[in-house]
């Protein structure tokens, strides 16, 4: 099994399930969600580029966003009509806001594991982009399966253990040497409870 496929995994999940987390809470709030999803959008990007040897900065994180601006928008757009509605204002932003978080965690996947560089992305590739990363994510459906079946069947203690690395994966100022301790913790939690 690919150790770093298995570790991107975890993270897509683990960042899409903190944004539904963050939408759904902060939504209606005067404060609103933009901030604490983009800072969350842009931990992920970072994490996953690092995984596969392609570090980037904060910047070039912002700017694959501002790639994606048309389709992130146009998906936040869609949910603002309903956001204000109490329960189903929350729920619809946090399911936008997950299979947006996923799309764009599948992406960067697709760009980085190819050896490409999130800094050469234009808008024009965008679209090909999202189609030929959901192509991606759909290869690897089993194993996307098994991830959370993983996650369903820890203990309390490894279910605080993997909450608490994904918590620290998020930390906008994380090594490289973190960052690898953590996917090691990551990859000997799961092989617990390889089958």
């Amino acid at each position: 099994m690919d150790h770093k496929l298995t570790i991107t995994h975890v993270m897509i999940h683990g960042f899409a399930a903190a944004h539904a987390v963050t939408a759904a809470t902060l939504s209606q709030t005067m404060v609103g969600d933009e901030v604490a999803l983009t800072t969350l959008t842009i931990s992920m990007i970072i994490a996953i580029s690092r995984l596969y040897n392609q570090p980037i900065e904060v910047g070039s994180a912002f700017a694959l966003l501002g790639t994606f601006a048309g389709f992130y928008l146009g998906t936040r757009g869609a949910i603002f009509c309903i956001k204000w509605i109490p329960f189903v204002g929350n729920a619809a932003n946090a399911i936008a806001t997950t299979m947006t978080t996923e799309t764009l965690g599948w992406v960067t996947y697709y760009i980085v594991s190819r050896g490409d560089s999130i800094g050469n992305v234009t808008k024009d590739e965008v679209k090909e982009l999202i189609r030929k990363s959901n192509e991606s994510k759909n290869e690897h459906e089993r194993e996307w399966k098994r991830i959370r079946n993983i996650i369903k069947s820890m203990n309390s203690t490894d279910r605080t253990l993997y909450d608490s690395l994904m918590t620290s994966l998020k930390r906008e100022n994380l090594s490289d040497f973190e960052q690898k301790e953590i996917e090691q913790q990551l990859t000997e939690l799961f092989d617990k409870y390889e089958q």
